[in-house]
């Protein structure tokens, strides 16, 4: 992800290829897998579907991150602090208006191991395999995750930013349109 961010996505798109194992796409570049776009077949018509997603949404990230909005950034499930700590510094170098959360499941993270201008969340899972979150048969198990940890981020950033507007119902429902995705 780090690198990713700090080279703005040159070539992930280029990148991308079908690996017949795992039956995913993934960036030869960026080894990054696309766990969640399993509707991408190994086809030139999947091939473009996927290119065609992962363009339209580095536009998206590119024109918020240059806008002047509030943006509240959530990393899960990052196994290298000092990572955590790279992206914090490449997202706020690229957008001031910012806050992030780290979210730690597993209990690992000690708060003057991470930079006290990223906000860490301590979480239990409901998970037994925290690393394969991904998983549709998790599905359930990860909304019951999602929301207790949305509803931290959202006393945090009030605290942070006093004129910060959503609401309580506005996570839960936000959460309720994930999990019926």
């Amino acid at each position: 992800m780090e690198n990713l961010l700090q080279n703005n996505f040159d070539s992930l798109i280029e990148s991308i290829s079908y690996d017949k194992n795992r039956s995913l796409y993934y960036s030869e570049k960026y080894f990054i897998y696309f766990n969640h776009d399993t509707d991408c077949d190994d086809s030139s018509e999947g091939l473009d579907k996927i290119k065609s997603r992962y363009s339209h949404r580095i536009n998206n990230f590119n024109n918020l991150m240059s806008s002047d909005k509030f943006i509240i950034f959530i990393l899960f499930k990052c196994t290298n602090l000092s990572h955590v700590k790279k992206i914090y510094k490449i997202l706020k170098k690229k957008h001031k208006k910012m806050i992030m959360f780290y979210i730690d499941c597993e209990n690992k993270v000690k708060r003057c191991k991470l930079s006290k201008k990223i906000i860490l969340i301590k979480q239990k899972s409901f998970l037994d395999d925290i690393d394969h979150w991904w998983l549709p048969e998790n599905k359930p198990l990860l909304y019951n995750l999602m929301v207790p940890i949305t509803m931290q981020v959202l006393k945090h950033t009030k605290k942070y930013y006093p004129n910060f507007t959503m609401e309580e119902k506005d996570i839960i429902r936000n959460c309720n349109q994930w999990y019926d995705l």
